[in-house]
């Protein structure tokens, strides 16, 4: 049935290709390919596109939804773990600058244009928007109580979330938008690396050498570090640390105190941030293949030369990228290649440091779920408290003979 489905859908695809303009077209990884490695597929979905006229710009996830975002502006929200389409929005006017949503447990936020909004998780409705006053140079930051965003300018600027749903129940906003500021706090440089809160300290990282940690509530400073080469590769992050790339060094630092753990030198340029997952930290600099570090002392556990970009981690296994496309299995005890899977069909991939799942999109807006045959309930890495209480079944006990309830018969009587 399933399949049938899925020859429906791509026969729709071809149609409207070839009605619309040229336009990829990819198929489905078969189940042997996958199942050779002790993989699976999850599922996969359709996101709402005209393939004549958009394509898919960014794809992103968390452990709840995962995120479509077509170039036109479209946003198709996906359930992470079934693949059903929960809702599709556009918010704001079609064709203008945008950056990949981010969330918390109940809102989808991100900039477009020159306004930002924020969206219900569970519904897709628009809760509100609001004018921003400089172009923003990164995507958004939020946590529980606040939302910061960084601009081209080099300011932050933190809104209060509460302030916000008061104002847009008062049919104030975008208008008075500025009345929900919180807070400005200036850098030298240009903000090229989203601020990383945990609620209590905003690490914000500027291109002028410059890591500033603030205070959520006041933005007072905390500490800051210098670097010797501009900032400008996103942050890292896990719960209690920040990963700061500054051409070819990268930096653990504690968030709350500046205090650095360790630095690490790549020997050539990282442009892209390090994963963190469990007690290891992926980095893969533009040469020199993937690095796995030691989360608490940046030590080097292994090198696979092979490996492009970070793509997922489970338990046992490391999945990411080589130079043409192709999407490799490693061991992560020591890097080792254990398998390489040709999807080079789907080049649109989240680099999901959040769980074990991978994902994986076309510029068409078709995106799948591959996931270890074993794991039916995913493994969260950033948020492990997170993690759903699996059930645990009791075996089944084996029948117990019901006692002869039947009246005694003649001998039994006898005797």
């Amino acid at each position: 049935m399933r399949c049938a489905i899925a020859s429906l859908i791509f026969g729709l695809l071809l149609t409207a290709s070839a009605l619309g303009g040229e336009s990829s077209f990819a198929s489905l990884p078969s189940q042997e390919m996958l199942g050779r490695y002790g993989l699976e597929l999850a599922w996969w979905g359709q996101a709402d596109i005209d393939p004549g006229e958009d394509q898919v710009e960014f794809l992103t996830a968390d452990e709840r939804l995962t995120y479509v975002q077509t170039r036109t502006g479209l946003l198709t929200a996906f359930s992470s773990e079934t693949g059903r389409e929960v809702w599709s929005v556009l918010p704001g006017r079609p064709h203008q600058q945008s950056f990949p949503v981010v969330t918390n447990d109940d809102l989808v936020v991100l900039p477009v244009g020159m306004r930002m909004y924020g969206i219900n998780k569970t519904t897709g409705d628009i809760e509100w928007e609001l004018e921003l006053e400089h172009h923003p140079s990164t995507s958004p930051e939020l946590d529980a109580q606040r939302v910061f965003i960084g601009s081209a300018r080099g300011n932050v600027i933190c809104y209060d979330l509460k302030r916000i749903n008061e104002l847009y129940a008062e049919d104030s906003l975008p208008e008075l938008t500025f009345l929900a500021e919180l807070w400005q706090y200036q850098t030298p440089g240009q903000i090229m690396s989203a601020p990383v809160s945990d609620g209590l300290v905003v690490n914000i990282a500027c291109e002028a050498r410059t890591l500033y940690a603030v205070s959520a509530q006041l933005a007072e400073l905390r500490f800051q570090v210098e670097t010797h080469d501009p900032i400008t590769t996103p942050m890292g992050r896990n719960q209690d640390s920040v990963f700061l790339a500054a051409a070819d060094t990268l930096l653990c630092v504690r968030q709350v105190n500046g205090s650095i753990r360790w630095r690490f030198a790549a020997g050539s340029p990282i442009n892209e941030a390090a994963r963190p997952i469990g007690n290891d930290v992926f980095v893969t600099p533009t040469e020199g293949g993937m690095f796995c570090l030691s989360l608490a002392t940046g030590l080097r556990r292994w090198n696979q030369p092979a490996a492009r970009s970070f793509l997922a981690a489970s338990g046992e296994y490391v999945y990411a990228e080589d130079n043409v496309g192709n999407v490799l299995i490693l061991s992560r005890s020591d890097g080792t290649i254990d398998g390489s899977l040709p999807l080079r069909e789907f080049p649109i991939r989240i680099h999901n440091d959040r769980t074990d799942r991978l994902y994986l999109g076309t510029t068409t807006g078709l995106v799948i779920c591959l996931r270890e045959q074993a794991r039916s309930f995913p493994m969260y890495h950033r948020y492990p408290e997170r993690q759903p209480i699996v059930p645990i079944l009791a075996p089944d006990e084996p029948a117990v003979p019901a006692e002869d309830s039947a009246e005694p018969n003649a001998e039994e009587t006898a005797e």
